[in-house]
């Protein structure tokens, strides 16, 4: 499978001021990927908070291409006939898993 995507890993940085140094600019919440000068930033997020629904599309959104190579394993495995506990299949799973609960935060 080709893609024309940015391949990953892709990074999420993520600026919040601390409002408890008096800190008041706005958030900046971005996604960076590599290219053949460095990182460049694919997406930009616009004024939201570490609890905003809009930083959790944002967490999402950054993991993208780790997930497409999960899901990529579980593909291979099934079109060769793996049992849902075979090596690809079960690999697939347990990378997506994990992928899964760093979206979620935990």
């Amino acid at each position: 499978m080709t893609t024309k995507n940015t391949p990953g890993p892709w990074i999420l940085e993520a600026i919040f001021p601390d409002k408890t140094k008096g800190q008041t600019f706005e958030p900046r919440v971005s996604i960076l990927g590599p290219s053949s000068m460095g990182l460049v930033r694919l997406a930009d997020i616009p004024d939201c908070d570490k609890d905003s629904e809009e930083y959790a599309n944002a967490r999402l959104i950054a993991k993208a291409p780790e997930l497409q190579e999960a899901l990529q394993w579980i593909v291979d495995g099934y079109l060769a006939g793996e049992p849902l506990t075979g090596p690809k299949i079960a690999h697939g799973i347990a990378e997506a898993r994990a992928l899964l609960a760093e979206i979620d935060g935990k």
